[in-house]
């Protein structure tokens, strides 16, 4: 079939952030300008060490009464903490969405629109990071041309996701996740790359990074690294006959930040590659 709906619970995990001042403290923190987030527009954006390195990074969108993070599931606990921590005296809240049930739909755009629309579902809206919701809380964010995020309330999760398989949209798997994403150049940070690379790496600086919104922790590292052009490692694709492990280093000294089994046999990945590939 030409598309799939994909259940993420094992694979990101929901994060509300609530309260009066929940914008203003995720806009001090986060590497992107929370203030252009609305109901119609998401984002991506990214939680850095002082160091630069990337801790997580996530969509983001606006969904009941404050904003919802997505990071990798075996990263949400960790990130939980580390905000808390910063905390202090704001009135905010964060905490996992339990309410939320997230899923993917992958593959051609015009089976996604038709089957969002099959559904009874908010359709896929024109622009990546674009959002459209409706009066049921139901938000459908889209992350790439042929990708896009579902936030459902988890009581109406299974109706949604059996109409949707009803509407033509197969059941799909992990592994389409990770095509997905590595199609689309989209590198999500795990346990395994955290604090591994600073967001120009991982070419995040043009989805996920404003260099005009002011301070936020690592801000001084990446605007030197942009500014100076010191980032000489990148994301580059690789084909690979045998898996590896996320995070590994590779034979031509790239280290391995996503993988998938290809349709066609093998394997693909994005790396970020060598230290000394510039030269």
């Amino acid at each position: 079939m030409s598309a799939c709906l994909i259940a993420l619970t094992d694979l990101l995990t929901p994060m509300r952030a609530s309260g009066e001042d929940a914008a203003t403290l995720l806009n001090n923190l986060l590497s992107n300008d929370l203030r252009q987030v609305r109901d119609e527009a998401g984002q991506w954006s990214s939680l850095n060490s002082p160091k630069g390195r990337m801790l997580a990074n996530f969509p983001l969108w606006r969904q009941g009464e404050g904003f919802v993070l997505a990071p990798a599931a075996d990263l949400a606990n960790a990130l939980l903490k580390k905000l808390c921590l910063y905390k202090l005296r704001s009135k905010v809240q964060f905490a996992v969405a339990d309410d939320l049930a997230l899923f993917a739909a992958s593959g051609e755009e015009a089976a996604i629109s038709a089957a969002l629309h099959a559904a009874a579902l908010p359709p896929l809206p024109d622009a990546p990071v674009g959002c459209a919701r409706d009066a049921g809380g139901r938000v459908c964010v889209r992350l790439a041309a042929s990708l896009a995020l579902l936030s459902l309330p988890a009581h109406d999760a299974a109706a949604c996701g059996q109409a949707l398989h009803a509407a033509g949209l197969r059941q799909g798997t992990e592994n389409d996740w990770q095509l997905a994403l590595i199609d689309a150049r989209l590198p999500l940070i795990c346990a395994a790359t955290q604090e591994a690379f600073v967001p120009q790496m991982l070419g995040f600086e043009t989805i996920g990074v404003s260099f005009t919104k002011g301070c936020y922790p690592g801000q001084e590292v990446i605007a030197r690294a942009q500014h100076l052009g010191k980032v000489k490692r990148q994301l580059v694709s690789r084909t690979l006959d045998a898996p590896a492990a996320i995070g590994s280093t590779l034979d031509d000294g790239a280290r391995l930040v996503s993988l998938a089994a290809a349709p066609a046999g093998g394997f693909v990945a994005l790396a970020v590659s060598a230290p000394d590939a510039a030269q």
